[in-house]
């Protein structure tokens, strides 16, 4: 049966499922927040909620959900490494029914699959917060849009491999590395097209190791002819949000010794908190590459350029 008939389902769970195909996953709050706003009152009301700060109502409705197929949430032990964190993937239920109503193959989908990648669960959500703070900071700004936002999964679907070459020992070493982002978005301010790669960093690389493999290769690849091809333009700038902010001064620090300042401002730098905690477009967060002395606005970035 159709997933848009399914007796079970209301407009607002279509909303959600349609969403978790989009995003990939999402915690219990990001639901709640997107997809019952009208919940968020209540807890402020006293209603009763759980340990993820979700409501009750809305839990029991992923409940009665997941018990139907269509989506997945993930275990206590699952997420136990990851404090008062519990996510919500789409169900293989919602994601069959999909892909029959679009006639494609359910691998075409490059859906999340539930229970998949837990290692990379914090990794994911840092993207997917950053996406759905950006979709609330482009809504007070109407000449502005989010033109496109491609996923890790579907970067690493049909990803690029370029030969550039890297300062080695005193030497230019040629290297070749496949590229895959952990996000790409594009942005349209005023009629003047944004590209944006964006890496998400926990520290598990060091930064030198990060200069090597991230920051080289990805300065080759926004003039390369395989970027060009695939987004119309060697126009972009590279979006780091970093784990915290001594960790992004640093690499940004290294960034501008290593390329000089005119290289160095292909990347903007963040934190993690940051993102979660102000305006990601009109609040000065972003260190610029080629400008260590204070942050910037992404919106002033755009409009000037910069």
């Amino acid at each position: 049966m159709a997933l848009t008939r399914h007796p079970i389902l209301t407009a607002r769970d279509r909303l959600l499922l349609n969403g978790l195909l989009d995003y990939g996953l999402l915690t219990l709050a990001q639901v709640q927040a997107c997809y019952f706003p009208t919940s968020q009152t209540t807890i402020q009301a006293g209603q009763r909620t759980r340990r993820y700060g979700v409501t009750t109502t809305v839990l029991n409705r992923l409940y009665a959900l997941e018990k139907a197929g269509w989506v997945a949430l993930s275990t206590h032990a699952e997420t136990a490494r990851y404090p008062d964190t519990r996510v919500v993937w789409l169900g293989r239920g919602a994601a069959q029914v999909m892909a029959q109503e679009l006639k494609l193959p359910i691998q075409v989908l490059h859906w999340h699959k539930p229970h998949s990648r837990l290692m990379q669960i914090p990794h994911d959500l840092m993207a997917t917060t950053l996406r759905l703070r950006l979709e609330t900071a482009l809504r007070q700004q109407p000449e502005c849009e989010l033109v496109e936002w491609l996923s890790g999964r579907l970067l690493a679907a049909d990803s690029d491999s370029i030969a550039y070459t890297l300062p080695l020992d005193g030497r230019q070493v040629k290297k070749t590395r496949r590229i895959v982002a952990d996000s790409f978005c594009v942005l349209s301010c005023g009629g003047s097209i944004s590209r944006f790669p964006i890496e998400t960093d926990h520290s598990s690389l060091s930064q030198t190791r990060i200069l090597k493999e991230k920051i080289h290769a990805g300065l080759a690849y926004i003039h390369s002819p395989q970027y060009r091809k695939r987004y119309g333009d060697n126009q972009g700038r590279w979006l780091f949000v970093m784990e915290s902010e001594k960790r992004l001064k640093n690499l940004q620090a290294l960034v501008l010794r290593e390329l000089g300042k005119v290289a160095a401002s292909a990347f903007y730098f963040t934190s993690f908190e940051a993102v979660k905690t102000q305006n990601v477009l009109t609040d000065p967060i972003w260190w610029l590459g080629g400008a260590a002395q204070t942050p910037q606005a992404l919106w002033y970035a755009l409009k000037n350029r910069v």
